[in-house]
């Protein structure tokens, strides 16, 4: 919300705006309580995950394989990461996702089975809603804005800084894999994931913030 400036300039900028567009219900409710007098200037678009890349994997591609993206929170990563290792049996590895194209993330997360979020107070982190649509399972935090989708079974929330109880969850994860009793992808709610952060929903909130503005400047 205010990207490192000044919180006496920031305060201008948005006090100045026409318009002040967010991103998700969290970074909307952060605006209004900043700003409760601007409230009526708050129009909330949609983003979307483009799930024809991000998708099912065909049968058989998934590996015993936890991803994670390391710049993410670094020291909450690598002490997660640390602790793993020294319990992670040789069938399961830990892939750290960086310096990758798009299309290279979304091949790496067909392949995995979870994926770790690291989120930071983010509007909306797109990362976890990437590696749900591949099929993963997701363990971590929420950043906040990704609470608008963040439900079991496919998302299970560890609270910021909870290191031991992240990698306790992890670990018993993994067993339930190994017991043939771990997460299986749901289609159908995946399906439901992809529409809802689908280009459609995305454009239809664009025209009615078109809309609106048009209305103003008109």
């Amino acid at each position: 919300m205010f990207g490192g400036a000044d919180n006496v300039i920031t305060t201008e900028i948005y006090e100045h705006a026409k318009f002040i567009i967010t991103i998700s219900e969290n970074t909307s409710s952060c605006c209004r309580l900043a700003f409760p007098a601007l409230a009526d200037r708050i129009l909330q678009a949609s983003c979307h995950v483009d799930a024809k890349l991000f998708s099912l994997p065909e049968p058989g591609k998934k590996q015993r394989l936890i991803t994670y993206m390391p710049r993410k929170l670094a020291k909450h990563s690598e002490l997660v990461t640390f602790f793993l290792r020294q319990n992670l049996g040789k069938h399961w590895a830990l892939l750290p996702i960086e310096n990758k194209s798009e299309a290279e993330v979304a091949e790496l997360l067909k392949t995995s089975s979870i994926f770790l979020s690291f989120s930071d107070l983010e509007g909306l982190g797109l990362p976890p809603l990437e590696a749900a649509l591949t099929g993963n399972k997701i363990i971590g935090y929420t950043g906040e804005g990704g609470k608008e989708y963040w439900k079991e079974p496919m998302f299970t929330e560890i609270h910021s800084g909870n290191i031991i109880g992240y990698t306790k969850k992890i670990l018993h994860e993994i067993s339930m894999f190994d017991s043939g009793t771990g997460y299986v992808p749901d289609p159908q709610l995946i399906a439901l994931l992809a529409d809802q952060y689908s280009a459609k929903r995305e454009i239809l909130s664009l025209e009615q913030i078109k809309i609106k503005m048009s209305a103003v400047f008109s």
